[in-house]
């Protein structure tokens, strides 16, 4: 359940509260503690047992006057996203509010490239901005096949970018940076070392907010 779901469930009064305290009881589980992972611990701070809000390290944040509410990806553990990058796609999952784990290939029929990334987000979409910079490392197989040669090797780097959000369900992305290759040419045996600067882009479908199930279409 994300929080706009909550939110209309809370202002019903034909809602027990009982379920109002168990369904933000799970909110609080599934989203975080503190502010930093979860901006509306203050708006469902009142139907928290006394036992869960004791426990709480901040209720001073509210998030329901954000413009941001509904139009951002919420970055918590569990979230997860479909990530399409020419000529290739990858499938993203967050790891916790500030880190993320993404497989990820790519192939222009020439050129195969599978590996992994590793997100660090140090500030998430918040604050009524919807940019949120993020860096990354990768690493990766790499096969190649031209006219006069082919062979395989591998690639690591890292990378710096911004994610700009749309809505809760979808967000664009640009990052640039460096790799390292080493490749080795089947036929010759020869062992190619370089760098290789390049800028990607990217478009995320975010599939699955947190722990509470996967996001219905919009």
């Amino acid at each position: 359940m994300d929080y706009s779901k909550l939110r209309r469930l809370l202002a019903l009064s034909v809602v027990s509260a009982a379920d109002k305290q168990n369904w933000s009881e799970m909110f609080v589980k599934a989203y975080g503690r503190n502010c930093d992972d979860n901006p509306h611990i203050g708006d469902i701070s009142p139907f928290l047992s006394d036992h869960t809000r004791s426990s709480l390290k901040d209720l001073t944040c509210t998030g329901t006057s954000s413009p941001l509410e509904e139009t951002a990806p919420r970055f918590s553990e569990g979230t997860m996203n479909i990530n399409i990058n020419y000529p290739g796609a990858g499938v993203r999952y967050f790891l916790s509010g500030k880190s993320a784990l993404e497989g990820r290939a790519q192939d222009d029929g020439h050129n195969l490239d599978a590996g992994a990334r590793l997100y660090w987000y140090p500030m998430r979409f918040s604050g009524g901005s919807r940019f949120s910079p993020y860096l990354c490392a990768e690493g990766d197989y790499v096969s190649f096949k031209g006219p006069a040669a082919k062979g395989s090797g591998w690639a690591g780097g890292a990378f710096a970018g911004l994610e700009y959000s749309l809505s809760q369900y979808f967000s664009l992305q640009m990052d640039t940076g460096g790799l390292f290759l080493a490749l080795r040419d089947k036929g010759t045996g020869l062992v190619e070392n370089d760098i290789e600067f390049t800028l990607n882009l990217g478009v995320n479908f975010y599939i699955k907010s947190g722990n509470n199930g996967f996001l219905e279409a919009p």
